[in-house]
C-alpha cells in the first residue's frame, strides 16, 4: 500500500486497507516505556528469518526454513515460545491499539473473527514497512525479487548520522533538536512528537543553520566560490 509521507509528518494513524489503524507513538509514550524495550518490541514486529537458523526450529529443514516466508517461520516461534508470543502480542497492540487474537490456523485477528480483519502471510511485509516508516527505518529494495514478502530487508540507518558516520543517540537528538537557534521545539513540548517528526525536523534544522552559516560567511567576506550555499527548502 502506498503511504502519504504527509501523514507521517502529521503523527495522525495510517489506515490499513480499511482493517485497522496502525498508530505512530509520541515521544512521551516511548520515554515511558523504555527506548530499550521499545527498540525490542520493533525487532519483534519486523521479524525477519534472515536473524535466524533452522536449528532453532523443530521439525523444520533446510528447504523448507528457505521456502517458508518471514510470517510462517515467525509462527512457528509465535506457536512455541510463550515469552515470544506475549511480548509480540503486546508490540502489536501497542501500534494498533487493538487486542490481537492469535489463530491457530496462522492468522491473527481483530474483534470478531466473522469481521474478517486479519493480519496474515500476505498483508504482514505491509504492515511492517508502515512500522519502519514510522519509525524512520528505510526499506532497501532488492532488485530481481518476484515476492513482496522479500523485497524489504532490515535497514537500521537513522537519517540522523553525522559526515563521520557516527549515529547519534535519540537522547542526545531530542536535546540537540530543542537547542536549536529560531526553533519552537522546547524541552517541554518536544515529547508530542513522533519519531519521524523528530528525525525530519532535526535533519531540517541541520539544513537551516548550515545555511544560515554559510550566508553570515559571505556576508563577513567569504568567497562565494568557496561556500557551498545550499537553501534549506528543499527535498530530503
Amino acid at each position: 500500500m502506498d503511504i502519504d509521507d504527509l501523514q507521517l509528518l502529521a503523527g495522525i494513524p495510517v489506515n490499513f486497507n480499511n482493517i485497522f489503524n496502525i498508530y505512530p507513538l509520541k515521544l512521551r509514550k516511548i520515554a515511558e516505556i523504555g527506548y530499550d524495550k521499545y527498540n525490542y518490541y520493533i525487532s519483534l514486529l519486523l521479524f525477519s528469518k534472515n536473524n535466524f537458523n533452522n536449528n532453532k526450529i523443530e521439525h523444520i529443514n533446510n528447504e523448507e526454513f528457505n521456502k517458508a516466508s518471514d510470517f510462517e517461520i515467525m509462527l512457528c516461534f509465535l506457536l512455541t515460545d510463550i515469552k515470544f508470543k506475549n511480548d509480540f502480542m503486546f508490540a502489536l497492540e501497542l501500534f494498533i491499539k487493538e487486542k490481537p487474537i492469535l489463530d491457530e490456523r496462522g492468522f491473527f485477528y481483530f474483534g470478531e473473527l466473522e469481521e474478517r480483519r486479519f493480519i496474515y502471510n500476505d498483508n504482514f511485509n505491509e504492515i511492517q514497512n508502515v512500522i519502519k516508516l514510522m519509525n524512520n527505518i528505510k526499506p532497501e529494495k532488492i532488485e530481481e525479487l518476484d515476492e513482496f514478502d522479500k523485497r524489504v530487508m532490515e535497514a537500521e540507518k537513522k537519517i540522523s548520522q553525522y559526515d563521520d558516520n557516527e549515529a547519534l543517540t535519540l537522547n542526545n537528538l531530542i536535546s540537540s533538536l530543542t537547542n536549536m537557534s529560531d526553533n519552537d521545539i522546547n524541552i517541554f513540548n518536544v515529547w508530542d512528537l513522533t519519531l519521524y517528526q523528530i528525525y525530519d525536523q532535526f535533519k531540517r534544522g541541520q539544513l537551516k543553520e548550515k545555511f544560515i552559516i554559510d550566508l553570515k560567511s559571505i556576508f563577513a567576506g567569504a568567497k562565494s566560490e568557496d561556500v557551498n550555499l545550499e537553501h534549506y527548502v528543499k527535498n530530503i
